[in-house]
C-alpha cells in the first residue's frame, strides 16, 4: 500500500510538473504570437491605407439629376484615363449624370455602355488631374485580400477590406464574390488588389445573408473599352437566377 502511495504521489508530482512546465512554455511563446498577430494587423493596416492614399483621389461621387436639375439618385465612379470614367448603367440610367467634385458638379456624357455586365463609360469635358487607376489583366482568386472604395449612403471615399469569396458563372457570364462591405452608393465602385488594381467594378449585394456581395469583374471592363460588346443580357435576369438557385438548395 505504502509503495502504492508513493508510485502514485511520484506520478502525480511528473504530471503536476509536466503540465506546468508546458504551460510554461505556452505562456511564454504568448507574448511572441500576438506580437506577430499585431504585426500581421499592423502590415494589413499599412497596406489598407497605402492602397487608400494611392486610388482614392481617383475614385468619385457621380449624381444624377433630372432635366430640371432635381437630384434623382447617386453611385461612384472611378478614372481610367484623364477625362473617363467607369461607373454601373444603373447608376447613370435614371437621368443625366454628373462627376462631384467638392464643390463643382461635371457634367457628363455616356460614351459606351454594356448592358449585361451593367457597366458604362463616361466622360466629362474638362482634364481630371488624379491618376487613372490601373484595371487589372491578370487572373482572381478566390481567398485574395481586396478592398472596396465608394460612396455608401452618402460617405464618399469609404474604403472596406475582405477576400474575393468566390468567382462565380451564371449563365456564361462572371461574377466575383466579395466580402468587402458595400451599400447603396457604392455601384460602380472599384474593388482594388494588393497591387492597387482594379479587379472588378461594385455592382450588387444580396439584402438576405452576409456580406453577399458582387463585382462585374475586369475582364468585362477590359472587353468594354476595347469596344467588344457581349450579347444583351442584364445583371437583373442573372440575380434572378441566383435567387432561384438559392431556392434550389434550400
Amino acid at each position: 500500500m505504502q509503495h502504492t502511495e508513493k508510485a502514485l504521489g511520484a506520478a502525480r508530482s511528473h504530471f503536476s510538473n509536466g503540465v506546468i512546465t508546458i504551460l510554461a512554455r505556452r505562456l511564454a511563446a504568448l507574448p511572441l504570437l500576438l506580437s506577430l498577430t499585431f504585426l500581421s494587423n499592423g502590415r494589413a493596416a499599412d497596406l489598407a491605407t497605402q492602397i487608400y492614399e494611392r486610388a482614392s483621389p481617383s475614385v468619385f461621387v457621380i449624381s444624377v439629376r433630372s432635366a430640371k436639375g432635381d437630384p434623382i439618385g447617386y453611385g461612384t465612379g472611378f478614372l481610367i484615363a484623364k477625362n473617363t470614367l467607369v461607373t454601373n448603367v444603373h447608376v447613370v440610367d435614371a437621368g443625366e449624370p454628373f462627376v462631384e467634385q467638392g464643390a463643382f458638379r461635371i457634367p457628363a456624357k455616356v460614351e459606351k455602355r454594356d448592358d449585361r455586365n451593367d457597366l458604362a463609360i463616361i466622360t466629362v469635358g474638362v482634364e481630371i488631374a488624379a491618376t487613372p487607376l490601373l484595371v487589372s489583366q491578370g487572373k482572381t482568386l478566390a481567398g485574395e485580400t481586396i478592398f472596396a472604395i465608394g460612396t455608401p449612403e452618402g460617405l464618399e471615399k469609404s474604403i472596406s477590406t475582405g477576400i474575393v469569396a468566390a468567382v462565380r458563372k451564371f449563365d456564361g457570364r462572371k461574377l466575383v464574390q466579395i466580402t468587402a462591405p458595400i451599400s447603396h452608393g457604392s455601384s460602380g465602385g472599384p474593388i482594388l488588389n494588393a497591387s492597387g488594381e482594379v479587379i472588378g467594378i461594385a455592382v450588387a449585394m444580396m439584402k438576405d445573408g452576409q456580406n453577399l456581395n458582387f463585382a462585374v469583374p475586369a475582364d468585362a471592363l477590359q472587353e468594354l473599352i476595347a469596344g467588344k460588346m457581349p450579347d444583351r443580357f442584364d445583371l437583373e435576369t442573372v440575380f434572378q437566377h441566383v435567387e432561384e438557385l438559392k431556392a434550389t438548395e434550400n
